[in-house]
């Protein structure tokens, strides 16, 4: 086997996993800001590295998306970055992690030395089923001895406990823990040809226990080149489930879903693990979420907020832990809170009460102050009324949904809110917004705000100012609590979530400035 080298600029880069990943996402195994999140990939399969270019790269002069193998010298180019590949011979002992952390990856046998999961050990198998000083590896006459130290776990090496040191051969598999390790001597057998099926033997071997024998090598090699086919797919798999909740647009995000379980079942060809299928689970129910979403665009054009509103909440166990959702849903409860309070004016308007209207204005206006003049009249335009009323002041623009975040959600982009018909009851209307303004934004009292706007909703389910008043005050208590917590990032994005509804919230404002200094 060679060891593949990425040089990259003035560095070399050892890849001592199965499964090497590029890309800007921190957690890849090599990060560089100028890439996608995952961006390409490199693979070893069956005695060979194979490129996965999940975005599209330069090799060697020629665009590439997709799968090829690479050769020593090949040349990968991505804007002004360069990668040279390099391939060194590995002529060194190693063990290949087949099972547990960081499966894949290569530990070098290149001196005697104790193996453990203690920090101070030679080899570090991170494992809390594995002893602190679980075994000792010595090097004797360019032979690799295995000493058990009679651990609580007893190492297994195919399958069997040896309290005496065990020599190994390139092949053997140590179960350590509930760590799964495979031996490799280039020199004795590269680790391809491990993988690869073992040779017929001779049909005069008619001996049933040879037959028997002969049996369990090939499905033990089977099983091992099986796995690691597996892992390439399920690793895939699991890199487009997490690029489809990053990503902003629905439409990326339903194409990486459906490449997520493709992957998923294919994965399930070679093995077979308890959270595959609930990984396929959760991917489906995802797709199938924000497909819906999708769907929602002819509900937006009729102006139906309260449909919209009620669909997206049944869609929520799935998809209100990603960002983009959220944006949506917050967006929906801010233009049915403006779309309800202007109705609230309309109405109160035709009735004279001028000095009520003004306090409705100052309540919904998106400005840091609203300008009335003496006049006595406010002009409020309506997308379905062309009805105006005589007074001049700071138009009240009727709120366009995703026209204050840069999100791409082209599908809703455009809507105009459609104000429902006014309710009866609008003075009680008025006091309720009110009552809820003065507790949450001029006191600040978060409980009393919650409790009140509970109460309307017993009464009035889709009370739109209460729920939005009830939204802040329990957003601001859940930031409030991860701040005092010191929990700075996670207190950050919901103190922003809470300005994507309420833009000009002073205490929000100030907390983001706050915060921002400590991270």
């Amino acid at each position: 086997m060679n060891e593949l080298h990425l040089v990259i600029g003035d560095s070399e880069i050892k890849v001592n996993k199965t499964h090497f990943v590029l890309g800007s996402s921190d957690d890849c195994d090599y990060v560089n800001k100028k890439l996608s999140l995952k961006h390409m990939s490199f693979s070893f399969i069956e005695g060979n590295w194979i490129l996965n270019a999940i975005s599209e790269i330069t090799i060697n002069g020629n665009k590439l998306m997709g799968k090829t193998e690479i050769k020593d010298g090949d040349v990968i180019e991505y804007e002004d970055l360069k990668i040279v590949v390099k391939f060194v011979p590995l002529n060194k002992p190693y063990f290949r992690i087949l099972v547990g952390n960081h499966a894949g990856s290569m530990i070098k046998v290149e001196k005697s030395g104790i193996i453990g999961r203690d920090p101070s050990a030679d080899y570090i198998v991170e494992d809390e089923y594995v002893s602190r000083r679980h075994a000792k590896i010595a090097i004797e006459n360019n032979k690799v001895l295995w000493m058990d130290f009679e651990a609580k776990n007893p190492t297994l090496i195919n399958g069997k406990v040896y309290k005496t040191p065990k020599e190994l051969s390139s092949g053997d598999e140590i179960v350590v823990g509930k760590t799964r390790l495979m031996f490799i001597d280039p020199i004795q057998k590269p680790e391809h040809e491990i993988y690869k099926k073992p040779s017929k033997r001779p049909i005069f071997i008619a001996l049933l226990s040879v037959f028997v024998l002969i049996s369990v090598l090939a499905t033990y090699f089977w099983t091992s080149y099986r796995i690691n086919n597996f892992y390439i797919h399920y690793n895939s798999g699991k890199e487009s489930l997490s690029r489809a909740f990053e990503t902003s647009k629905i439409e990326e995000k339903i194409q990486l879903l459906k490449y997520a379980i493709y992957e998923f079942e294919k994965a399930k060809g070679f093995a077979k693990l308890q959270d595959l299928d609930e990984l396929i689970n959760l991917a489906n129910k995802r797709l199938k979420s924000w497909e819906e979403v999708l769907m929602l665009k002819n509900e937006l054009n009729k102006g139906n907020l309260d449909e919209v509103k009620r669909k997206l909440e049944s869609l929520s166990e799935f998809l209100s832990n990603d960002g983009l959702f959220n944006e949506i849903y917050s967006q929906i409860l801010r233009a049915r809170f403006i779309s309800e309070n202007l109705s609230v004016a309309r109405a109160l308007k035709e009735q004279g009460k001028e000095e009520e209207v003004k306090k409705i204005l100052e309540i919904v206006e998106t400005k840091p102050e609203v300008e009335i003049t003496q006049t006595k009249s406010i002009e409020l335009k309506s997308t379905i009324e062309e009805e105006k009323i005589q007074v001049k002041t700071t138009k009240i623009e009727e709120p366009k949904l995703i026209s204050d975040i840069k999100i791409d959600v082209p599908q809703l982009g455009g809507f105009e809110i459609k104000p429902e018909k006014q309710k009866a009851g609008f003075s009680g209307s008025l006091d309720m917004v009110m009552r809820l303004k003065e507790l949450y934004q001029d006191k600040g009292n978060l409980e009393e705000t919650i409790k009140l706007a509970n109460e309307i909703l017993k009464n009035e389910p889709n009370n739109a100012s209460a729920e939005f008043y009830l939204e802040l005050a329990q957003r601001e208590s859940r930031a409030i609590q991860l701040e005092n917590e010191g929990r700075y990032k996670e207190a950050m994005e919901v103190w922003s979530s809470i300005l994507k509804l309420d833009p000009n919230n002073i205490r929000a404002k100030k907390a983001v400035v706050r915060i921002g200094s400590k991270l």
